[in-house]
């Protein structure tokens, strides 16, 4: 039986983030996974359940905002070290975004 709601694509890519109002406080991780409702990234700054969070991904021609909330932190050896994503807001830059890594990954 499947659980996700939405297929969800690998990836491998840089992204930052930020919590808050601050963009002074950038955070770096991994987009590991993606789908249309949700991520996971990998980062060493790991943010607790219910935590609003803004993604940025730079494109080639663009820069992308994602508005995400922390559905979950994962715990690998005692270490807080990734994040399961719910996306707030879905944009079509981001519709876009993912299909673009969807015919890439074939």
């Amino acid at each position: 039986m499947e659980k996700r709601a939405c297929k969800r694509v690998k990836s491998d890519i840089s992204l930052r983030f930020f919590c808050g109002d601050s963009i002074h406080s950038l955070y770096y991780g991994t987009l590991t996974d993606l789908s249309e409702r949700g991520m996971h990234i990998s980062t060493g700054s790991c943010f607790p359940s219910e935590t609003k969070i803004e993604l940025i991904i730079c494109m080639r021609d663009d820069i992308l905002h994602i508005p995400a909330k922390v559905c979950r932190v994962a715990r690998k050896d005692n270490y807080y070290n990734a994040m399961g994503l719910e996306v707030l807001s879905e944009s079509s830059s981001y519709t876009d975004f993912l299909a673009s890594i969807q015919i890439t990954d074939g």
